[in-house]
């Protein structure tokens, strides 16, 4: 037998080892998560360690996501309910759940925690009509609903005016040819009339093998243009200009569609649906549910995994606010009065700088700088979640490691200088966007700093391994809430669990990685070859080809 002993503030208790198999008899070591040791710490020593204050900053900051998530997703149009045995099961099992609470709590032996407890659980598993309705209900009383409008989501449509911009480089011209027809149709199954026009970037620059892409863009789009420059900010930029030179925009009500080349509608129906929203006047802007399409690779699952917890969590809890902090360039759309020359201009010239020194011009973050427009002139933005689309992502990891470092660098950049997130009506962005920075910080230290500590000065006697162990354990538990909308939609993912923790670990490191190189890194692209035979000092743009019918 081996005994081995506890923190040195608590008193010794032994833990008892059976050497035929190395797994101990005692319930202390069966139940001792980590996040439960340092808890029992603090009830016996008063000390609160700095694993349990993380512990509790990222519930702290993760939770209210997931909640305000659930509310604005029971806000959606309710599908029809089908007598199914699933929903009959539900039932059973709440009204089981809440009767064996009510019993126990009789019987003396549930406090009050408990009882919330299983009121929660009860709530989550209740049939959905019924859960939908004490949401409602229950939000209906807080001080946010009471004093702020929400956003409509079962609007009927109107009839809108269009102009979608899609910007296309190095492409596929076969994948090319099938999405440009998709986004098309879509375009044209809305209500409305409507202008496609696209340009493609770097043209005569491009560094791939596909071939001409210029010859699909003509045979879908209604405009085409070329640029020698490969940069999307400028590329945009030009798109604009020509749409206002062509006169398209001149209401200020016109939707702009601004659309990846690599993107992929689900259906016919994602104008429908970003053009939904826009019924509301205060809307100025909505973005798509963005997938993975076709993932094969770990790293492609794990991007479609992270795509899923945005959906359901920090975008559905910053849409229930009308305060989406980035929409998503992949497909997203903008109401027109805040798409002005000026925005163009400022998209394209934007820079990064350390208090005005080592000044350089941004390259990636084009969609973030235009939902800032949108928020700071006043517009809510907000996802659409029935409009789904699907985009690629790098299959191996270094690829996905500069792809991830890009959104970090642009993002992290944009929200250390928008003091404006701090007024009443974007809390809830800066709530995300600062909570995202602090945990980064909070998880390197404890992962890096505070274990090393732990392990050099001995504060602990259990072995290594294990301590290891109850940490990877707890990082899962802590994350499960967040996960529960990957499983419902791919029950294959649980298996990804015992890898999240680290990949977590991992792009904590890249955000931090991002907020210091964020100056000078800004004006790389880093994917893609896109920063390969660069021409972007003097770029020539071009209206190549121009459907009979419209005028300059």
């Amino acid at each position: 037998m081996v005994a081995v002993h506890t923190h040195r503030h608590l008193q010794q208790q032994e833990y008892y080892f059976d050497t035929t198999n190395t797994t101990t008899t005692t319930i202390q070591e069966i139940t001792m998560l980590e996040t439960h040791y340092h808890y029992e710490v603090m009830l016996q020593t008063g000390e609160w360690s700095h694993f349990l204050i993380y512990v509790c900053l990222a519930w702290a900051l993760m939770l209210p996501r997931a909640l305000g998530g659930g509310i604005f997703y029971s806000f959606r149009p309710a599908q029809p309910i089908q007598l199914s045995l699933r929903y009959i099961a539900s039932l059973i099992l709440a009204i089981s759940v809440l009767y064996a609470g009510a019993y126990y709590r009789v019987l003396g032996q549930l406090d009050s925690l408990d009882i919330a407890f299983v009121l929660m659980v009860f709530i989550l598993i209740i049939a959905p009509p019924i859960r939908r309705r004490i949401v409602r209900f229950s939000f209906s009383w807080t001080f946010y609903a009471n004093h702020v409008k929400l956003v409509e989501q079962t609007n009927s449509v109107e009839e809108q005016s269009m102009i979608a911009l899609m910007t296309i480089y190095n492409e596929d011209p076969e994948k090319l040819a099938r999405r440009a027809k998709s986004i098309r149709q879509c375009l044209e199954a809305a209500p409305g009339d409507f202008v496609f026009m696209a340009i493609v970037d770097g043209y005569g620059n491009q560094t791939n093998n596909y071939g001409d892409t210029l010859p699909i863009a003509v045979e879908y789009c209604d405009v085409v243009m070329t640029s020698t420059a490969q940069k999307k900010r400028a590329n945009l930029e030009a798109l604009g200009l020509q749409a206002y030179e062509m006169g398209l925009i001149q209401t200020g009500e016109e939707i702009i569609h601004l659309i990846d080349s690599d993107t992929t509608p689900q259906d016919d129906l994602v104008a429908i649906e970003l053009n939904r929203p826009f019924t509301d006047p205060a809307v100025g802007g909505v973005t798509t549910a963005q997938y993975i399409d076709n993932p094969k690779t770990f790293w492609q699952h794990v991007m479609q995994i992270f795509e899923t917890i945005r959906n359901f969590g920090s975008q559905a809890f910053m849409s229930l606010f009308g305060s989406v902090g980035c929409l998503p360039g992949r497909w997203y759309a903008v109401r027109a009065q805040y798409f002005t020359r000026e925005m163009l201009h400022d998209l394209n010239t934007h820079s990064f700088s350390w208090f005005g020194y080592a000044r350089h011009i941004s390259k990636a973050g084009d969609d973030r700088h235009i939902t800032e427009a949108v928020l700071k002139a006043g517009g809510k933005t907000m996802l659409a979640p029935d409009a789904v689309v699907y985009t690629d992502t790098p299959p191996h990891f270094t690829e996905m490691r500069k792809m991830v470092t890009r959104w970090a660098r642009s993002s992290n950049g944009y929200t250390f200088r928008a003091g404006w997130l701090f007024k009443p009506a974007h809390w809830p962005t800066a709530f995300v966007y600062w909570g995202n920075i602090v945990l980064a910080f909070g998880t390197i230290y404890i992962a890096t700093f505070y274990l090393i500590y732990q392990i050099v000065m001995g504060n602990r006697d259990i072995l290594l391994f294990e301590a290891l162990v109850y940490l990877v354990l707890s990082m899962m538990l802590t994350m499960t809430f967040r996960f529960i909308p990957v499983w419902i939609r791919n029950w294959r993912y649980l298996g990804y669990m015992v890898f999240m923790g680290f990949v977590g670990l991992f792009m904590q490191a890249v955000q931090i990685w991002g907020m210091i190189t964020h100056v000078h890194m800004i004006g790389k692209w880093a994917t893609r070859g896109a920063d390969e035979n660069v021409s972007d000092e003097a770029p020539e743009f071009k209206v190549h080809y121009m459907r009979e019918g419209l005028t300059t």
